[in-house]
């Protein structure tokens, strides 16, 4: 499934408000500071929905919802978070986890 895509860096001219520095300085203020705006909800009967059109950020990389997706939880007691598996290739999706994803934090 490739329920995300990649939103395209913007080129270094002056271009276009959606193409060029003012895009790239939106985009390098995301990634600093982390966007998530996608709005998941839980039905309560062990299905969740990630509404199409949000942002998100993962690595650096920024997504956008390009579908409606539909999550059903394994177990309905259960609480889950959402994680985010980058194919690689400019799509990614989305899959439940029970426990969030681990920072690691390198010092040189």
């Amino acid at each position: 499934m490739n329920e995300l895509q990649l939103i395209p860096n913007p080129d270094n001219l002056p271009n276009a408000v959606t193409s060029g520095y003012q895009q790239q300085n939106n985009n390098i203020f995301t990634i600093q500071t982390g966007i998530d705006t996608t709005e998941p909800y839980d039905n309560g009967n062990g299905v969740i929905t990630i509404p199409a059109g949000g942002i998100v950020e993962n690595n650096g990389v920024m997504f956008k919802i390009a579908e409606n997706v539909i999550l059903n939880k394994p177990n309905i007691d259960t609480a889950y978070f959402v994680e985010i598996i980058d194919h690689g290739n400019g799509n990614a999706s989305f899959g439940l986890v029970t426990r969030p994803g681990a920072w690691n934090l390198r010092i040189l």
